[in-house]
């Protein structure tokens, strides 16, 4: 589920950034025409930036996006992870589902009465 402020549409998509940045673009040259032609270096080196800008954020807003569906993926996948439910799964203690406890071998409690381990059986136990 999305946040509030995410619902919002605060931020547009690339085609529409596009779209926007393509506008400007034609304004800028539109305002250029009346005012000596594009032949004037200073409206040249506005239009170029104005191009180059939009080029650049539009790729933000690929890069925002991708990230953005990247992210939403992961989260659903979390999401039906923690909802898996098997009666195994139910029957593990939180204790045997840490990593720790599934590295570390598991030790048995020593009686309080003895101090001396164990005996190591030299039979391997049957299945």
């Amino acid at each position: 589920m999305r946040c509030t402020a995410c619902r919002a549409k605060g931020f547009a998509g690339p085609r529409t950034t596009a779209a926007v940045g393509a506008l400007v673009v034609a304004a800028q040259v539109f305002l250029a025409v009346p005012h000596g032609g594009l032949t004037t270096s200073s409206y040249l080196a506005q239009i170029a930036a104005l191009t180059l800008l939009s080029v650049l954020i539009v790729l933000i807003t690929l890069v925002r996006e991708r990230r953005r569906r990247l992210l939403a993926r992961a989260q659903s996948v979390a999401e039906a992870a923690n909802a898996h439910s098997c009666a195994h799964c139910r029957n593990v203690s939180e204790h045997c589902r840490s990593p720790a406890a599934i590295w570390l071998p598991r030790r048995r409690p020593r009686s309080a009465a003895t101090s001396t381990p164990p005996p190591v059986p030299t039979t391997p136990p049957a299945c």
